[in-house]
């Protein structure tokens, strides 16, 4: 299936995280090394690893038929059918909330606006817009 349109988080979020867990791993080193305890540092590689992560992963992914969310690296994709959606809205301009039927439960979805650049929040918008007016038109 070929993707129609795909859109990922802004950089500055990945940045975030990769240089949190920089500096938290500096940190869990030193206390490693002065307290034998390297939680910290652990931490720090994972935060580090979720930053780089982050920084290529696909979030949302308009194919043909359905809809991908996938909004953490280590999170399972989230598979919602267009003619399954129920009901989109935009809540306080901070996120959408995708009400769908999933698996015989009316379920909801939110993704977070202000974790994507300005110009693909008005993407996402029209293109679920886009699907929405389709699936009234057909009922």
């Amino acid at each position: 299936m070929e993707s129609i349109k795909t859109f990922k988080f802004k950089p500055s979020l990945s940045r975030n995280n990769i240089i949190g867990g920089g500096i938290l791993l500096v940190i869990g080193i030193i206390l490693g090394v002065l307290t034998m305890r390297f939680m910290p540092a652990i931490l720090g590689i994972l935060f580090v690893f979720i930053g780089i992560k982050q920084q290529s992963m696909e979030v949302i992914r308009f194919l043909d038929k359905h809809l991908e969310i996938r909004l953490a690296p280590i999170s399972g994709i989230k598979l919602i059918r267009y003619t399954d959606i129920s009901n989109v809205d935009v809540v306080n301009n901070k996120r959408i909330e995708i009400q769908a039927l999933i698996l015989d439960k009316n379920k909801t979805t939110k993704i977070p606006l202000n974790s994507f650049t300005e110009e693909d929040q008005k993407a996402i918008l029209s293109e679920l817009s886009l699907y929405t007016q389709a699936i009234e038109k057909t009922i």
